[in-house]
């Protein structure tokens, strides 16, 4: 597990950087992305539904994600239609990550982190709250910098995960020792 953390925080950190540095290109591929999640998601759930034999709302459900997906690749304009739709989502979801980080870091005390690593992560929360209120208010704004936004979360998410490993190197050189 301590391998895999560290590998992962590596990968995300050089995830966050690339987009970083192509934050348009990373809010235009995303309407893309969501197109092709749909119709692969919808081409599963009916394939898993008529295996399993169970025709109701997950079958239906399923039905309606391959239509979105399909419609998806031959309507023009509905790419940038699931563009602003991500515009929300990111927003609602900077939010709730804000909220659930300065609650995690405000009871990392107790877990035994220290006083900085707590303050930091407090800090860290505040202003992703910040963000998500923010990105409410001026969607547009967060249309060109939504690649810097995400960008930015994979590189916080990548040292969570380095410093998870490590954490966690430690604890097991020293349950050995």
């Amino acid at each position: 597990m301590t391998v895999v953390s560290i590998i992962l925080g590596i990968l995300m950190l050089i995830g966050g950087f690339s987009l970083i540095f192509t934050p348009l290109i990373t809010f235009i591929e995303a309407g893309y992305f969501i197109i092709i999640l749909f119709f692969i998601s919808g081409i599963f759930g009916i394939v898993r539904a008529v295996s399993d034999k169970r025709y109701g709302l997950d079958f239906a459900f399923s039905i309606v994600s391959l239509i979105l997906g399909a419609l998806g690749f031959v309507i023009p304009g509905a790419v940038m239609m699931n563009d602003f739709l991500i515009l929300y989502f990111a927003a609602g979801y900077f939010l709730l990550l804000g909220i659930l980080t300065a609650v995690r870091a405000a009871g990392s005390k107790k877990a035994g982190a220290s006083t900085g690593r707590m303050v930091f992560g407090i800090v860290l929360g505040v202003l992703e709250i910040l963000l998500g209120i923010y990105s409410i208010a001026h969607p547009l704004v967060l249309a060109v910098t939504i690649g810097f936004l995400i960008g930015f979360y994979f590189i916080e998410a990548g040292f969570n995960m380095i410093l998870l490993g490590m954490t966690l190197s430690r604890q097991e050189s020293g349950s050995e020792a």
